[in-house]
């Protein structure tokens, strides 16, 4: 997820320059398609993954692990929406995005380490 929103800017930018040039305007579209359906197919595969990493499955650590993927939605949402793309632009967005998800990943990875 962190080196797809590091790429996903110049992605964008590639696809900038192509519809500047006479580019299949189906291309463009296939691949914009195509980069939202790995998107959230990586989005989609967070929540399993985070089940897997608590070793818990108690409701009430499966609740709290969904409590925080609706919280974090919620405010990534607001967030994004509201400041960060009007202060930042997209490319600060993707920027933003690919730090957290470099966090969390390093997160995940010291706290399976400390399991094993």
């Amino acid at each position: 997820m962190a080196g797809l929103s590091a790429v996903l800017p110049f992605a964008l930018g590639l696809l900038n320059h192509w519809s500047a040039v006479e580019s299949s305007e189906v291309t463009i579209k296939a691949v914009v398609g195509l980069l939202t359906f790995v998107l959230a197919a990586l989005a989609g595969a967070q929540f399993p993954l985070a089940n897997r990493i608590e070793f818990d499955t108690s409701a009430t650590a499966l609740s709290r692990l969904y409590t925080a993927d609706f919280m974090g939605a919620c405010l990534g949402a607001l967030l994004a929406s509201t400041l960060i793309v009007p202060l930042m632009g997209i490319g600060g967005l993707c920027a933003v995005c690919a730090g957290l998800n470099l966090w969390a990943a390093l997160s995940a990875a010291i706290h399976l380490r400390r399991a094993c």
